[in-house]
């Protein structure tokens, strides 16, 4: 007998203390849960830059850079999404 191995995408878990506020929001969780970071990443930052009091922003844009393999930057903005609320998660 042999096993066969299909392949998954991975599972994406997304913060659910916080439910996404505008449609753009919700927008950005999807691209990043259906695997485009890179999409995800630059609809995070302007949801910020529009309104810099949307944390959940800095948390998707956090977790974008670290599928992008910039964990640094993924470092960074997770720490200023902390700092800004610290009930974030």
């Amino acid at each position: 007998s042999s096993t066969v191995y299909v392949d998954q995408p991975p599972v994406t878990t997304l913060p659910s203390a916080l439910p996404p506020t505008t449609n753009a929001e919700l927008d950005a969780w999807d691209l990043l849960g259906n695997g485009f970071p890179r999409s995800s990443a630059e609809t995070f930052a302007e949801l910020h830059d529009a309104n810099p009091g949307n944390t959940r922003a800095l948390v998707g844009y956090g977790l974008a850079l670290a599928m992008l393999e910039d964990l640094n930057g993924a470092a960074t903005v997770m720490r200023q999404a902390v700092d800004d609320d610290a009930n974030i998660f």
